[in-house]
This record gives structure tokens, sequence and C-alpha cells, in this order.
């Protein structure tokens, strides 16, 4: 077969072309779609469930929220493992599958046996799935910098509502994490003495808030062949509609809000700041890069998708990076691109002068980018990325080797031999098997590294 194959080779100019013609285009299509970041992502397959229990001690968290996730995720297939964490007000439940495992399935099987806990779980505890993403998902972080003063409330309500919402939509990002600033909220302080004066309890209260902050639909009535729907509209909508909302009515005369409490604005407890430089506190947000995407290719189409977010900013904000994992990529694809092109112009150089001719050299040396391209080819279809240790573990010695020892076997064979088409056939038939043998030796060292999985 190899003799075959050679012989159609060396005989066939138009069968060469085209094989190699066809690795370059395997390698374009590889170079284009092959995900390239920093460094490996070892992270294993894994849904994080969450479960928020304000006002639970950790034992009473563990006894009341984690077990009963547990026992509903129990019969999750494919599972490898789970772990969970019992804190004060939190619940952490980790499910770690196999390899190969379709996550998207794995987390429609999750959230199947999350509604079925519905009920079993203390009131007001709603558990839930964190994103799809990885320990490598933080690729770009910023913060928000107005050209004029604003409160660090607003930024955080912009950047909760316009910003936040703004960045989920671009394709690749599955969830952006806010920081700094204030959290806005409208705080209810009753006065004691009204609600004794008026025989309301909290419970009361609260339920007749409840109660009045609802739509409700009134069905429809018809009038001169038109028919008409009637709605109650008692969604508050200013301060003034949380004020004057009816919580009882006592001797034919309603008793409001206002008359009981006193509504002011506040904002949710703080357990940390972020600062800017030397500037002070500043309001931002981290961007997660869903699991299994380009990075590189998500943060370009994410800084496009601010450049048009910017204009509608208010206060002429700016989203202003201060990590960017474009720039880390892009220097190291640098480095690398560097590193290559130096080790094989001195591979190159080392084999003319070895082997005596210029042209020997660049024979040999052009099977290092069709190598590249070949791999690239691969690494896209299995889906592995090009980054730091995948571009930085090539072997030109071992990529070189059998084909020195062929052209030095056909160079021998061109002294003796008039005919060149019939000296490089005879040259490369003749060592091929030998060579191949050897190569095949070499290649048994790194056999082992295939039976291995997960992190290794």
């Amino acid at each position: 077969m190899w003799a075959s194959l050679l012989r159609l080779s060396v005989r066939s100019g138009a069968f060469a072309l085209g094989v190699t013609l066809g690795v370059v285009l395997v390698g374009i299509y590889g170079l284009l779609q092959v995900q390239i970041d920093a460094v490996p992502d070892i992270t294993n397959n894994q849904v994080q469930v969450y479960a928020y229990a304000p006002g639970y001690s950790a034992a009473e968290v563990e006894l009341l929220v984690t077990r009963p996730i547990e026992t509903a995720l129990a019969t999750v297939p494919d599972r490898v493992e789970w772990r969970s964490i019992s804190r004060m007000g939190l619940s952490v439940v980790t499910i770690v599958f196999g390899e190969g495992v379709d996550l998207y399935r794995a987390r429609a099987q999750i959230a199947e046996r999350l509604v079925g806990l519905q009920g079993q779980l203390p009131a007001g505890v709603q558990p839930e799935m964190g994103p799809l993403s990885t320990g490598l998902s933080e690729a770009y972080q910023y913060v928000l910098v107005p050209c004029e003063p604003v409160s660090l409330s607003e930024l955080r309500t912009i950047q909760d509502w316009l910003v936040r919402r703004a960045i989920l939509e671009v394709p690749g990002v599955a969830d952006v994490s806010s920081f700094g600033g204030y959290v806005r909220r409208w705080e209810i302080r009753f006065r004691p003495e009204a609600l004794d004066r008026y025989g309301l309890t909290l419970t009361e209260v609260e339920q007749a808030l409840f109660t009045t902050n609802q739509l409700t639909g009134g069905g429809f009535i018809e009038k001169s062949q038109a028919t008409l729907a009637l709605r109650a509209e008692g969604i508050w909508r200013s301060p003034a509609d949380i004020r004057t909302a009816v919580v009882a009515v006592r001797g034919g005369r309603p008793i409001r809000l206002i008359d009981i409490a006193t509504v002011e604005e506040g904002h949710l407890p703080r357990y940390g700041a972020l600062l800017r430089d030397t500037l002070g506190e500043a309001v931002g947000g981290i961007v997660l890069v869903r699991k299994g995407e380009n990075t590189a290719e998500v943060i370009r189409r994410l800084k496009a998708h601010l450049q048009t977010l910017e204009r509608r900013l208010p206060h002429g904000i700016r989203v202003v990076p201060f990590l960017d994992r474009e720039d880390l990529i892009q220097r190291l694809l640098h480095t690398v691109s560097q590193n290559l092109i130096e080790a094989a112009l001195l591979v190159i150089a080392l084999l003319t002068v070895l082997l005596g001719s210029w042209r020997a050299g660049l024979l040999v040396g052009a099977v290092i980018p069709l190598s590249m391209f070949f791999a690239l080819g691969l690494m896209s279809l299995t889906g592995l990325s090009a980054n730091l240790m995948s571009l930085g573990a090539i072997d030109f010695g071992l990529i070189v080797d059998g084909t020195v020892i062929l052209v030095e076997a056909v160079l021998v064979r061109l002294a003796t031999e008039p005919d060149r088409l019939t000296a490089t056939e005879k040259g490369a038939i003749h060592i091929r098997q030998a060579s191949l043998f050897g190569e095949m030796v070499v290649l048994s060292v790194y056999l082992p590294l295939l039976f291995l999985s997960g992190v290794e």
C-alpha cells in the first residue's frame, strides 16, 4: 500500500498537489472554527443548584433545604458525584457528571426534579440552577464611568436594568454579575402606636399590600357593537402609590399605609464595595462566557454590542474594561506564533546545513506548516481549544524526523540514478518501511496519553 501511494505521489503531481491543497483548506477551516483561549479549561461537567433561605441557620439550611434537594436529585442519570455546602441563609448543591455528558440534557433533568420540590421546602425558598459556566468563564470585567456626577444608587440601577440586560443578549454570554453601588429598594417603617390604634398586625398589612399591588381582569362588556375590556390597575408606579395604598377599613374610613408607616428609599445591606483605582467607589460587572463557547469571538461580539449600547446610556456613561481576556489571548497568540516561526526557521536552517541542499531544507521545512494545518483541522473536529499548552507542546523534531530520513534517502539515490522521478520513487519506497517502523516506535511512547480521561 505504501509503495503504491508513494509511486502515485511521485508520478502524479496533480495528486500530490491536491492532497496538499486539501490539508491546507482543512487547516484554514479549523483555524476559523477552533476555540481560542489563553489556557485549557479543565473544569469538569457540573451543575450547581442554589437556594437562598434568609434567616435560617446553617443547621436549619442543611436539614430543611439541602437534604430535600439532594434527595430529589439522587435519581439524575449519569451523575458521578455530588457535594453540598450549607451556610447561614444559603444552600449550594454541586452535581458532577461524567465526561461527554450533554449538560443541556443534564440541566433539563435537574429542572424537572426541582419542579417536584414545590411544597417540600420552607416558604419563600426557591432553588435555581447557576449559569452554564466554568472556572474560566470570567472573560470580561468592567466599570461604569459617567461624564457627570451620578449617585452610586443610580449607577447600580443602570447597571442592573440597562447594561446587564443588554449584555445578556450577546450570543455566548452565560451571565453577568453586578458589583458595587447600592441596590435600591423602598423601605416601609411602621409606627407601633399607629398599628395599635387601628388594631392592625404586620401580617394583615403585608397581605393587604400584596393584594393591592396587582392587576385584575374584570371581563368585558358589549356596548354599541363594541367590546370593552374591564381592568383594575393596582400596580404601584411611584412611591406615592405605595403611601396611599389602602391596608384596612375602620368605621367606613379607609386606612392608608401613610397613616401607620413612612415610606423611604433605602438599599439592600452591603457586604463589600467595588473600588476603582484611587477614585473611590464604582459600579461594574463581570461577564461570564458560556461553557464551550469561543472566548475570543464572544468578547469581540460583546465589544461591538457595547459600542451601540453606550450611545443609549444616560449621563454619558461609558463601559470601561479593566480585565479583557482577549488582550491576553492576543498576546498569547503573538508569543506562540513568534516562537513557532523562530523554531521552524531554525530547523530549516539546520537541515539545510546538514543535508547540504537548500531545496531539501525547504522541502523538509514545508512539513511543519502542513502538520499545523492538519492538527488545527483535527482540533476543530474534536473540540480541543488552541491555547498555550496545546500550541506550546508542538515537537518540531518529531514532526520532521520521518521527512528528514526520506529526503536524505532520495538525495543518496539521486547521486547514482540519472532519472529524477525513478530515483525519488526508489529512494522513498526503499526507506519508507524502515522509517515507518521507527516512527511507530516513537509514537508508541504517547499511546498511554490516549487512555487518560477527565482532567488528566
